[in-house]
């Protein structure tokens, strides 16, 4: 590219350079946001806690600088490759315009000046047909830039929610421990609240504790039952949606 641009002495092909080596550089900018997003992931699907939250925040808001800050270049490049025919031709018409009157005087005929206008709009730009094949790949360069950084945002935010989702499960994951611990503790704890406030002589603290398990079987047999019911009800449940999305796809 050095060599060309040497070669070429065109102007338009040294704009084309400086516009490359920015993009460019944002280039490695993007891969480097890339690697820390790809760690990051890795971190949240394994183990998320908040301190991957903060950083996936950080991240969010460096991405939406680095895309604002981009924006204005995007902007830039295409309006150098669309406009830049017609902005040509409105300088080359000032440009003739003046030389005219300064040499022939602002009283002459304006039509004397249209044959060199005319020739002026000839022109096809300020940009050479090679520097526009190399400008294209540029702008290529950028919607690529900033398509990666609107995707990077995007997952930044869905690792964010995932990552309070799954917060949230574990926490309902502990209630419902806590849930059943509870179910089974309470039936014993009324019954023996009710048995030793209530009665002096009790035989099956001092002798046989048949009594004991007259009421724990019972309640043991029920509260099995109640769980695997769920449990045999949950797993069909997982089967029937399994099988519907099979027929769907």
């Amino acid at each position: 590219m050095d060599t060309l641009l040497r070669s070429s002495a065109d102007a338009s092909m040294l704009l084309q350079a400086v516009l490359d080596i920015v993009v460019d550089q944002a280039l490695d900018v993007v891969e480097a946001f890339r690697s820390k997003l790809t760690g990051l992931e890795a971190k949240v699907l394994v183990s998320p806690d908040l301190d991957t939250v903060r950083h996936l925040h950080v991240l969010s808001g460096e991405l939406l600088l680095l895309k604002r800050t981009l924006n204005p270049l995007s902007t830039l490049v295409h309006g150098i490759m669309n406009h830049d025919p017609s902005e040509r031709k409105i300088t080359n018409y000032r440009g003739t315009q003046r030389s005219s009157e300064s040499e022939r005087g602002p009283a002459e005929d304006f039509r004397s000046i249209e044959p060199r206008a005319s020739a002026a709009n000839l022109c096809t730009g300020f940009l050479s047909s090679q520097a526009k094949v190399y400008m294209s790949d540029v702008l290529d360069h950028i919607d690529s830039v900033l398509s990666s950084l609107e995707l990077f945002s995007g997952l930044a935010s869905n690792l964010v929610d995932f990552t309070f989702n799954t917060m949230s499960f574990s926490t309902n994951e502990s209630m419902r421990q806590l849930s059943i611990v509870t179910i089974i503790f309470l039936p014993l704890t009324f019954l023996t609240g009710y048995f030793g406030m209530n009665f002096v002589k009790f035989d099956a603290i001092q002798k046989s504790d048949a009594f004991f398990w007259f009421l724990a079987l019972p309640i043991t047999t029920v509260l099995v039952l109640v769980f695997t019911c769920q449990g045999v009800k949950r797993k069909m449940q997982l089967k029937s949606t399994a099988f519907k999305v099979q027929l769907q796809k």
